[in-house]
């Protein structure tokens, strides 16, 4: 079998199945591992997202990243976690643009095309809400997704849905579960 080989620390976190193929999103490192690093010694370089579409077979039909190669460490990382479909099969993903909710719509199954790429910020100096799951309400067409949060400096940890409208451009509503 081929070999593709993706230089750099890279993950794939998600994959869904469309009409054509399949599409995978990710992210992975900007600069080559440890080209820059940080007071411990660890790979500081910004991670930038990845989104693999093959066909049925596995071949590639393209590879992509949504933000400019930058070799900068100040510049914001962006990660896909999450990747679904709405009722009309076209891909919907979900990750961090660096601490904040990130929500990308596509043009179609088989190619690369945004519809729209949308950011909310979470209240909270320091906070961090990853989404995990991404997902078109049932008989609608409103975005719900599922995140993490995180405000370190406040000691909160919980869990999030968020439900936003079909162009992620206005809210329905933000629920926030705690446990203990």
């Amino acid at each position: 079998p081929a070999t593709h080989r993706i230089y750099n620390d890279a993950a794939f976190n998600d994959v869904i199945e469309t009409a054509d193929g399949y599409v995978a999103v990710g992210q992975y490192d900007v600069n080559q591992h440890r080209s820059a690093t940080n007071s411990d010694g660890d790979d500081d370089t910004p991670t930038d997202d990845l989104i693999l579409k093959t066909d049925f077979t596995g071949t590639i039909v393209y590879h992509k990243q949504y933000d400019a190669v930058s070799s900068s460490t100040s510049q914001s990382s962006k990660t896909l976690s999450a990747i679904s479909k709405t009722s009309g099969g076209t891909p919907i993903a979900a990750g961090l643009e660096g601490s904040k909710e990130w929500i990308i719509k596509f043009a179609g199954s088989g190619g690369w095309s945004p519809t729209f790429s949308r950011v909310f910020t979470f209240p909270g100096f320091g906070a961090v809400a990853e989404p995990s799951q991404i997902y078109e309400a049932k008989g609608g067409t409103d975005l719900i997704t599922m995140l993490t949060y995180v405000n370190p400096l406040a000691f909160t940890f919980a869990n999030y849905l968020h439900r936003s409208n079909s162009g992620a451009t206005g809210n329905i509503w933000t629920r926030s579960y705690t446990f203990s």
